[in-house]
């Protein structure tokens, strides 16, 4: 075993130690286990030959059908073969954390050694956005950037890569950048232009209706309950964020009681999954709960009060419609 930061094994000692190990692995479906499993033989074959370029794909899908540290350390080391250092670092990190889950330390180890020798050579991309950026959202290629990423450097793979700014009002806009292997790239954001006002004009023989008391009061009320409406689905997507990420806690815990020293049981790969599948839904439902009542409250706070209209004949009206 290396030590931290030492050179990567070579491929044949990799292929070596891994396909030892990989007869420990726990499966749970039989179709996926004999597609996993057939995909998983190809692709170690193709890599056995060369062929990185066509080891990958059966692999990420084996991974998909049935997932297991060993495979995902395979599939780090085709991408690394293939140039793509940000995805061989981030799958090496993966592989690692699913074997401290499944207690297989040997593996947590080859797997931390492999991605911090590769971590100094990955190529990165810096997105600043300057202080007087008004975008509201920022992606890289088809990934949204929090904030927190912003103006940080960014692992990629090297080749063309997409960052694009938006905010509401604004016209958007699309950088391309190319960035080289081991490569720095740097983009910068400034301020996005507004959009232009609407030229379409106002017919000019038709009246336009002023707005009375009735119309301005209905107007007021249909947004006020449509923002009400909005805070309230917020908070029911937020309790079932809550309920779904406590059933993920609980079955976590449950699938580590059912797999001890680092091999599980058919049951405990089943509350694995479900509870991966039940922390997903929590994330998606409590950013969409969050969303929605950030939503209601713009919508109530934008909400104009109902303006008062003195009452005139039917004849005035028309006229001042023109």
């Amino acid at each position: 075993m290396t030590a931290r930061g030492a050179n990567p094994f070579t491929t044949g000692a990799l292929l070596a130690i891994l396909l030892v190990m990989s007869s420990s692995e726990a499966r749970a479906d039989s179709q996926d286990l004999a597609l996993a499993e057939a995909l998983f033989d190809q692709g170690v074959e193709l890599m056995k030959d060369g062929e990185w370029s066509e080891a990958c794909p059966k692999l990420a899908e084996s991974q998909r059908l049935d997932p297991a540290p060993g495979t995902l350390l395979f599939l780090a080391d085709c991408y690394e073969k293939t140039g793509r250092l940000a995805s061989a670092w981030a799958t090496f990190r993966e592989a690692s954390a699913l074997a401290r889950l499944r207690g297989e330390s040997a593996r947590v180890e080859l797997a931390k050694d492999r991605a911090a020798a590769l971590e100094p050579r990955m190529p990165r991309l810096r997105i600043e956005v300057l202080p007087s950026t008004n975008a509201s959202e920022v992606r890289l290629d088809d990934t949204v950037l929090g904030r927190p990423l912003w103006n940080t450097d960014l692992p990629v793979d090297p080749g063309e890569h997409t960052v694009r700014a938006s905010s509401p009002g604004h016209l958007p806009r699309t950088i391309t950048v190319r960035v080289d292997a081991e490569g720095r790239q740097r983009v910068v954001l400034s301020a996005l232009e507004r959009e232009g006002p609407s030229t379409t004009p106002a017919p000019a023989h038709e009246p336009r209706p002023a707005t009375g008391d009735g119309t301005n009061a209905r107007r007021t009320t249909w947004r006020r309950g449509l923002a009400f409406g909005t805070g309230g689905a917020g908070i029911a997507a937020l309790g079932v964020g809550a309920f779904f990420g406590l059933r993920a806690f609980e079955e976590w815990g449950d699938s580590e009681s059912r797999c001890p020293a680092g091999r599980c049981s058919r049951e405990g790969v089943e509350l694995a999954r479900s509870a991966g599948e039940a922390a997903t839904i929590s994330t998606v439902a409590f950013a969409a709960g969050a969303a929605l009542m950030a939503g209601g409250i713009v919508l109530l706070i934008m909400t104009p009060k109902a303006r008062a209209v003195p009452h005139v004949g039917r004849g005035a009206l028309f006229e001042a419609a023109f």
